[in-house]
């Protein structure tokens, strides 16, 4: 399990949302006077508001999200335009051990694949590397992200806060392809190895697409974060246009009586004011005056 993984599943809420699957929650509703139900607000349909409106409603309380877009999902949306499904956020699972959104994925009998194949490589002429040779470097550049995440997992407070992805690469290529001390009669060995060294460089260039940053402006210190939080190295995709998982999440299990979504409801403002004295009551209005009131607030980044 990848160091975010395991601060994740040592923090204080961890055991509180394992239980949620226990709770009676008709009894507990029933337990509570109608009056006495709290009333929550999020701003934001995203995944995270979504997983934030199931757990309150798990609980027995009153949820509406507000949400500026005419939809929810967030980031995780689809498109028709063309004529079939096409994926316009982000559209895969991201590490496959202890991953709940596999779980949710294997429930709803969601169908699932993963690309095996082997990647094309071109060279900066634009040409097409030899197959073998672009096999060989891409190996060895996944083997060189999985030291340095064992690394930064491992020694994150002694490493320095100016050293970066790339200095790792570079000293990895050094002790990789080593260029020959006494280089008298070997200059053809030293200028493949110094080759190979360039070769293994820019393809290191590649991880910027990932991070949407310079591989050179990678934090070693911090790389740790960039890992699968269940440490598996799958990516699986869900099949396009497939609505099964993020309905799932979105009706949180079928409780969709509990949760009032109002979208194209942007928040512009937010006030607080005292009411008893003894608790907060939170005001919203969205972009058409229109105010929404609430016990409390939860904002979803």
């Amino acid at each position: 399990m990848s160091r975010i993984g395991k601060d994740l599943s040592n923090g204080p809420h961890t055991p509180i949302l394992r239980a949620q699957d226990n709770v009676d929650i008709t009894a507990r509703r029933r337990a509570s006077p109608p009056d006495k139900i709290p009333h929550v607000g999020i701003v934001g349909a995203g995944m995270t508001g979504l997983r934030c409106a199931e757990v309150l409603i798990k609980n027995g309380i009153r949820v509406t999200i507000l949400e500026g877009r005419d939809r929810i999902g967030g980031r995780i949306h689809q498109s028709n335009k063309l004529g079939h499904p096409i994926d316009l956020g982000p559209n895969w699972i991201h590490g496959t051990e202890n991953n709940p959104i596999i779980n949710l994925a294997m429930k709803t009998k969601t169908a699932i694949h993963s690309w095996d194949i082997t990647s094309s490589v071109f060279d900066e002429s634009g040409l097409l590397m030899d197959e073998k040779r672009a096999a060989f470097f891409s190996d060895i550049m996944w083997t060189i992200i999985d030291d340095a995440f064992k690394y930064s997992n491992d020694d994150t407070e002694t490493i320095p806060d100016s050293e970066s992805l790339y200095d790792f690469f570079v000293a990895r290529a050094k002790e990789l392809f080593p260029i020959p001390l006494i280089e008298a009669g070997k200059g053809a060995t030293a200028d493949k190895q110094r080759e190979n060294q360039l070769l293994l460089l820019k393809m290191a260039q590649s991880w910027g697409a990932f991070i949407g940053d310079p591989v050179d402006r990678q934090s070693l210190k911090f790389f740790w974060m960039e890992e699968c939080c269940d440490g598996g190295k799958r990516n699986e995709f869900p099949a396009p246009g497939d609505p099964r998982l993020r309905s799932k999440i979105a009706v949180a299990g079928g409780r969709r009586a509990a949760l009032e979504a109002r979208c194209g409801h942007r928040v512009a403002e937010q006030r607080r004011q005292r009411r008893t004295g003894r608790r907060d009551d939170g005001r919203w209005r969205d972009a058409g005056f229109r105010r929404s009131r609430h016990d409390r607030a939860a904002g979803m980044a």
